[in-house]
């Protein structure tokens, strides 16, 4: 029982981590469009 609970709890924090990885891919993307409109 107590087991099957800290799977499930990896797996919330996994998600979590997936998350900011996007927001970190977007927000780069963001930034480096925006260099490129500054030229």
């Amino acid at each position: 029982m107590d087991l099957d609970r800290n799977s499930k709890v990896k797996k919330k924090k996994n998600k979590q981590v997936e998350h900011l990885q996007m927001e970190n891919q977007i927000l780069k993307k963001y930034l480096e469009l925006k260099k490129e409109l500054k030229k």
